[in-house]
């Protein structure tokens, strides 16, 4: 029970400090407007634990840009008390070019791919944000074990053009509750 309450700590605090933070404005997808015609609208992304929700029909507006909070793996120290949880952060956003002009005689677009500046953005903000903090909800950093981040490398369904995925790694510790010498007794 445990690991759900750390995963579902750590989704609130990435949504207040991560996603909602001033610098990040992301485009809201619409993959069928991907051209002059589309309406430039940005949207602030959205934490979710463990993976995207599924879409419940066609219409239904999509839930990128998003960052996934997902536990990688976990450790229990029995002698130290204490408990670990190693952490991906992984992110997917939306841009499949340069949108420019306001009125629909200028508007122009230019498809390239330059949709990874976007997610830079939303990995180094995410790292800087747990890099300033020691504690992430009462949830302690290890700040033994090193930050990773990169972009997924294209080979997989979450990479595909005109989304831009990436992931962040990190550990948190919190301790356990020491066993009571009656139960331990009880085993002897």
């Amino acid at each position: 029970m445990l690991d759900v309450i750390i995963l579902e700590k750590l989704t609130e605090w990435i949504q207040e400090n991560v996603c909602n933070d001033d610098s990040i404005n992301l485009l809201k997808p619409d993959n069928e407007k991907m051209d002059e015609t589309y309406e430039k609208e940005y949207v602030k992304p959205t934490a979710y634990p463990l993976y995207l929700p599924p879409k419940t029909n066609r219409r239904e507006e999509s839930k990128v840009p998003a960052i996934c909070v997902q536990i990688v793996s976990g450790s229990d120290d029995m002698v130290k008390h204490m408990h670990k949880l190693d952490i991906q952060l992984s992110f997917i956003v939306w841009n499949p070019g340069k949108y420019e002009g306001e009125d629909e005689e200028e508007k122009t677009f230019e498809r390239n791919y330059d949709g990874w500046h976007d997610l830079w953005l939303l990995i180094d903000v995410a790292k800087r944000k747990i890099q300033s903090a020691l504690f992430i909800e009462g949830f302690k950093l290890d700040t033994t074990t090193p930050m990773k981040y990169g972009m997924f490398n294209g080979d997989d369904e979450i990479t595909r053009y005109p989304y831009w995925s990436g992931y962040l790694t990190f550990s948190v510790t919190a301790g356990q509750s020491a066993r009571v010498q009656t139960q331990i007794d009880e085993y002897l």
